[in-house]
């Protein structure tokens, strides 16, 4: 996402593992690949989870470092010079 909250690339896809088989606190490795645009602007970017269930069209909350919940977890943010 850029500075404004546009998206600029995704990836849609199911994580490697299932996520009713997730358990609190483990950690599940899981690579993405998200092929940014050549002509990208200059600025700071964010890279952002957003879940849901594809069979239904309905978006997942996700819940925060503090168990609030949220739309979209920001994961980190990069710089293009």
């Amino acid at each position: 996402m850029d500075a404004r909250g546009k998206k600029i690339a995704q990836q849609d896809r199911e994580p490697v593992v299932q996520t009713l088989l997730w358990k609190p606190g483990e950690t599940i490795p899981d690579r993405f690949e998200i092929v940014l645009p050549r002509d990208l602007a200059p600025g700071e970017y964010s890279i952002q989870v957003k879940m849901y269930q594809a069979d239904q069209g309905v978006d997942a909350l996700l819940l925060d470092e503090n168990f609030a919940p949220r739309e979209t977890i920001t994961l980190g943010r990069f710089v293009v010079k």
